[in-house]
């Protein structure tokens, strides 16, 4: 994709809001911006028994609440090979921002592996030069089911300079859906 991408509420890079649905093999590479809640560089808001598979985020995340890499906020779906790289901004002080996931509820599934880079950074964007780092999820709702969360890794930037995110999402193959420019991607 290219452009811009600006909303107010349920605001990602490739669908706003999703249910019962799949999303898959996508990419997005600009910068979305929500000035509200629910902001995802893939989705807005995943839920009902959706799942993102093959997808990746190296767009800048920015909003206010529920504001994640992947999701904005998700609620008994999937997440299944899906890889954030980004920085996340926000401009308020509720931090349910996740390198992954704002806010969870209900029933998390993790299959294959989700990856993100830990040495992307938390911006409160009113406020210049402060920074943070950033959890995997935000928020984790009272009674969140969470399964598969072993395969959630977290890998800096020469990790993922190297090929080892393309490595993993290809089943521990350099063949495969994930192609990478080494030293770039």
């Amino acid at each position: 994709n290219s452009g811009n991408i600006t909303g107010r509420l349920s605001v990602g890079g490739i669908v706003g809001k999703a249910s019962e649905s799949n999303i898959s093999n996508c990419v997005n590479r600009i910068e979305t911006v929500g000035t509200y809640l629910c902001v995802g560089g893939i989705v807005g808001i995943l839920k009902r028994s959706s799942t993102i598979t093959n997808c990746a985020n190296y767009g800048i995340v920015t909003g206010r609440e529920d504001v994640g890499g992947i999701v904005g906020q998700l609620d008994n779906s999937t997440l299944f090979n899906v890889l954030s790289s980004n920085d996340i901004k926000y401009n308020y002080a509720i931090k349910k921002i996740g390198h992954l996931v704002g806010y969870v509820s209900g029933l998390l599934t993790i299959s294959g592996y989700v990856i993100y880079n830990s040495d992307a950074m938390l911006y409160y964007y009113d406020d210049a030069g402060t920074k943070s780092s950033l959890p995997a999820f935000g928020k984790l709702d009272t009674g969140v089911t969470m399964t598969g969360e072993t395969n959630i890794k977290a890998l800096n930037k020469e990790q993922l300079k190297i090929g080892w995110g393309a490595w993993l999402l290809n089943g521990n193959s350099s063949k495969g859906a994930w192609g990478q420019q080494l030293g770039t991607d």
